[in-house]
């Protein structure tokens, strides 16, 4: 009789990619605008039993995307929406003197990932992997988005605080009785990833993950706003500010332009999981299972991740402009599932 059996965990962190991204984040609402990733701090290192490569050519047990690609310290971000499975779009925004709105009625353009020689709008990494034995890819315990003012468990006091407190990376909007940190804006980034068929196109699309909706800034209308301590809201919950943990995002249809929520309640929508905060061992996510390719002695797959800041979301706005954040990808692997 054939049973499964699953192995034991074999190697853990076996591919930590940290990355450090200045990101200068604008709301769709406020102005749209160019911004900086700041990559000389990006590192992929594996333990011996995987191998990794950049363009499938190139194999090594680690990787520094600032020295080993010629494209990544250009990326220039800008606030553009995708449900994350690799099709973005950049707005047409009607602007005004102290806000602007999107303008769905217009004609919109495609933003573009960064490459060599082009200063892309967003992040764009392509991991291929192998093994001389089959395994299980997990994004694993550990993975994380953080603000650089932040702990490393979590969001702490140098975010926000009263006109004497000191704040890292201190907003130029903060007023004589409440300070914050640009940092704040680390709540509209977005991660996903997906694998691609030959073609481009997202063949699965394993998951979005919105790292930190534990911030969250709950001034929506289109006026000018006012920052203080009953606009930002940091380590409250889904039933104080539920807002925070959807993902909202405008897709082409057969209408045209239309904006999509995924609810705070949804764990997947139309087949794709979100994650909402740090990854645990409860909600790590399986990204792939090495496997043989032809005649090779290796057992190989590819993963595709994006990195983007979502112009939906209420965390880009212009006060939160030069925020910083670490992104981290905690990457671990069990031997695959086998027939005995």
């Amino acid at each position: 009789m054939r049973t499964l059996k699953k192995k034991k965990l074999i190697f853990a962190n076996s591919l930590l990619a940290l990355l450090m991204i200045v990101g200068c984040v604008y709301a769709w609402f406020a102005f749209n605008t160019q911004n900086t990733l700041d990559s000389n701090n990006v590192t992929i290192v594996s333990s011996n039993t995987l191998e990794l490569s950049l363009d499938n050519k190139t194999w090594k047990n680690s990787i520094n995307l600032t020295t080993d690609t010629a494209w990544f310290s250009d990326v220039k971000f800008t606030d553009i929406t995708g449900s994350g499975n690799g099709s973005f779009l950049r707005p047409t925004v009607n602007q005004y003197s102290d806000h602007a709105t999107v303008d769905s009625s217009a004609e919109w353009t495609r933003p573009i990932a960064g490459a060599d020689g082009v200063q892309g709008d967003y992040a764009e990494i392509t991991l291929y992997m192998r093994s001389l034995e089959a395994l299980d890819i997990y994004l694993g315990e550990g993975s994380s988005v953080q603000p650089s003012a932040g702990s490393n468990t979590g969001v702490d006091n140098k975010l926000i605080g009263g006109a004497n407190d000191t704040i890292i990376n201190e907003s130029p909007y903060s007023t004589s009785t409440f300070s914050f940190s640009k940092d704040i804006g680390v709540g509209a980034v977005r991660v996903s990833a997906v694998q691609l068929e030959v073609n481009g196109n997202a063949s699965e699309h394993i998951f979005t993950w919105i790292p930190r909706p534990n911030i969250y800034f709950s001034k929506t209308t289109d006026q000018s706003p006012v920052y203080d301590a009953s606009t930002i809201l940091i380590n409250a919950g889904k039933t104080d500010y539920p807002d925070s943990y959807k993902h909202s995002y405008y897709a082409v249809s057969n209408d045209g332009l239309n904006k999509t929520d995924w609810d705070a309640a949804t764990t997947t929508f139309a087949g794709v999981n979100k994650i909402t905060g740090d990854i645990t061992n409860e909600n790590s996510k399986k990204l792939c299972t090495l496997r043989k390719n032809g005649e090779s002695s290796y057992f190989e797959n590819t993963v595709t991740f994006y990195i983007w800041l979502e112009g939906c979301d209420n965390e880009a706005r212009r006060a939160f402009v030069g925020g910083k954040f670490n992104v981290k990808l905690n990457i671990t692997a069990v031997q695959a599932e086998t027939e005995d």
